[in-house]
């Protein structure tokens, strides 16, 4: 069995070329940390960022729905999803999603933000300005009521 630190140096070396935007390089980083340690979430979830940033947005579902079969408590990777899952019209699939990244994150604005978002979607306008007063009260930058 591969051993989760194995990739873990392949994902250090991924993060430094993203964010020196070396997109390619990074995701090759990432592929390599993810052939490594295939039980390494976090560097499914990175190939799940940069797929998305390429366009891919079915890809980067299926990345992230990997890494988060690993582990289910990856809160950055049910937002990302979320995220993804409005953008391509599944509503219902966007709301649990992000449900469950304000579960396990339930301080970070953007979940609360993007809840509110899908909430719309949904056409339940009580719970969406509900939630947005909640990421408003967190620090995000959107209204609280309609």
């Amino acid at each position: 069995a591969a051993c989760a630190s194995w990739g873990v140096p392949d994902s250090y070396l991924g993060s430094a070329l993203v964010l020196a935007r070396r997109l390619p390089e990074g995701k090759a980083a990432f592929e390599d940390a993810a052939k490594k340690s295939p039980n390494y979430a976090f560097a499914h979830y990175n190939l799940a960022l940069l797929t998305a940033v390429e366009g891919d947005v079915s890809g980067a579902i299926d990345r992230l729905d990997r890494a988060l079969a690993i582990d289910g408590n990856l809160a950055e990777a049910h937002l990302l999803r979320g995220r993804l899952l409005i953008a391509k019209k599944d509503v219902p699939g966007a709301v649990a999603a992000l449900e469950r990244a304000t579960q396990l994150q339930p301080e970070n604005a953007e979940g609360w933000k993007h809840l509110a978002v899908a909430y719309d979607a949904s056409g339940d306008a009580a719970r969406a300005a509900e939630t947005r007063c909640k990421a408003n009260a967190l620090g995000a930058d959107v209204p609280c009521a309609n």
